[in-house]
């Protein structure tokens, strides 16, 4: 199956037509096209190496561990792709920290305040998918609205979703 995708991602007319006509629901499918999965997997080769099998896999499976305690258990599409984005800028931002810690001592001045930036930046993009979320589950918390003696009282429910 590896070789038949590999022959269709490299431009094999006839791999291509045979894979098409798979179902829908093989793995592939998913892992394919979806692009945070893809971004994921670039920046563990490039952070780690592509020999580093392991720990890509042991960072693998983290950042899957963080997805799905961030996504809860029914997560909407928005929270799904707003989940990726903090796994995604969580994993950058923590690569940029340990590789900033590894060279500390060797860093020039300038070199130093490039990557105080690419933290800064790192952090904030982090920091910001966060809040997001939570700014998309707090709009998500359902209004109540409770007729008391012909009294209204709308309370807006807290702590749901």
């Amino acid at each position: 199956m590896r070789q038949l995708l590999n022959k269709a991602n490299k431009g094999n007319k006839q791999a291509f037509a045979t894979v098409c006509r798979l179902p829908g629901d093989v793995w592939f499918w998913e892992e394919s096209g979806n692009m945070a999965y893809q971004a994921q997997e670039a920046c563990l080769k490039a952070f780690f190496g592509k020999e580093a099998l392991l720990t890509q896999e042991a960072q693998r499976r983290k950042c899957a561990a963080l997805r799905r305690e961030l996504a809860g258990e029914s997560p909407t599409p928005l929270e799904t792709l707003l989940v990726d984005r903090i796994v995604l800028s969580g994993l950058h931002l923590h690569y940029a920290e340990a590789l900033y810690a590894q060279h500390l001592e060797t860093f020039s001045l300038k070199q130093n305040e490039f990557y105080q930036r690419r933290l800064s930046l790192a952090q904030n993009r982090y920091l910001s998918a966060i809040r997001m979320l939570a700014q998309v589950r707090r709009l998500q918390v359902p209004a109540v609205q409770v007729n008391i003696a012909r009294e209204q009282l709308n309370v807006a429910a807290l702590g749901s979703s």
